[in-house]
């Protein structure tokens, strides 16, 4: 690239040089004319020939999309068994992408409204199963319109990577406001990460905006045999490649999304701060893919 943009200066330089120079004959006119032909005839030769850039590489290949949750289509892709207190509702008011999102909404006392991925949007339990082993990532959008903030003993959690059955999950996303030292790790108000060494503070999460979530796991229930990855508005916030994701003694794991919460801990807390204890949140642009 330098080499021609050099060699294409030194042509045009000739060139205006040899337009200031005054034939004294005919026969001197017609060399410096045959002159400056083969001096414009070079140059636009240089100019012609194709840039050495290289290629750009390919871009990367697209994910497979194994399941979707958009609720373009109501709550398919969902099902609704377990969902606690309150249904989840498909609205239009604010989304992410398409022209609908999930409203999951609990006032008072009311404890969990989730969805679990996999189904028709009935209350049948059909979820998409992640067994020993398996190896997924997912990826959804959320937005928190109004929050009673929880902290330890109060839950708040709006995405578990939950075990059949009964029981904690070993991967879990809470909103907590919690600035207290928590399993040696500092405090902080925002995402927190539940896993199987505890709970702790992963990034500030600011209210009545949307944010993009995308967590790469691996299923285990052998320590040390599972991982996580997790990104935040595209910047990465957490991980442990070697970690117990699923309970000892469960066949399989599934996604739950919504909102679970100690309802009456978190009232109780509201009603000593003289504020709402309703807490309310959008769900969008759920993707699972391989």
């Amino acid at each position: 690239m330098k080499e021609r943009e050099a060699v294409t200066h030194d042509l045009e330089a000739a060139l205006g040089k040899l337009a200031q120079v005054k034939p004294r004959d005919s026969v001197s006119g017609q060399n410096l004319a045959a002159r400056k032909e083969k001096v414009r005839a070079a140059l636009a030769t240089v100019k012609a020939e194709p840039l050495d850039v290289p290629p750009l590489p390919p871009p990367p290949p697209s994910p497979t999309i194994l399941a979707e949750g958009n609720f373009e289509n109501g709550l398919q892709g969902w099902n609704t068994a377990g969902v606690g207190d309150a249904i989840p509702t498909v609205v239009s008011d604010i989304v992410r992408e398409g022209s609908h999102s999930g409203r999951v909404i609990l006032p008072g006392f009311q404890g969990r409204a989730e969805l679990i991925l996999g189904g028709d949007g009935s209350s049948a339990f059909n979820p998409i199963k992640f067994t020993e082993g398996g190896e997924r990532t997912y990826a959804f959008s959320v937005f928190v319109d109004q929050l009673i903030w929880g902290h330890p003993g109060a839950h708040n959690i709006f995405f578990q990577l939950k075990g059949d059955g009964t029981g904690s999950p070993l991967l879990a996303l809470q909103l907590w406001n919690w600035m207290q030292e928590s399993d040696g790790k500092p405090g902080g108000k925002g995402l927190w990460i539940s896993d199987a060494t505890g709970d702790y503070y992963a990034a500030p999460f600011a209210l009545n905006t949307w944010h993009d979530l995308k967590i790469k796991f691996k299923v285990s229930g052998l320590s040390g045999g599972g991982s996580y990855a997790i990104e935040l508005d595209s910047t990465p916030i957490a991980s442990n490649p070697h970690i117990q994701t699923l309970a000892s003694g469960h066949e399989y794991a599934y996604i739950k999304d919504g909102l679970y919460r100690n309802g009456a801990v978190l009232a109780s807390d509201a009603a000593n701060q003289e504020i709402s204890s309703t807490s309310e949140l959008r769900l969008d642009a759920a993707r699972l893919s391989a």
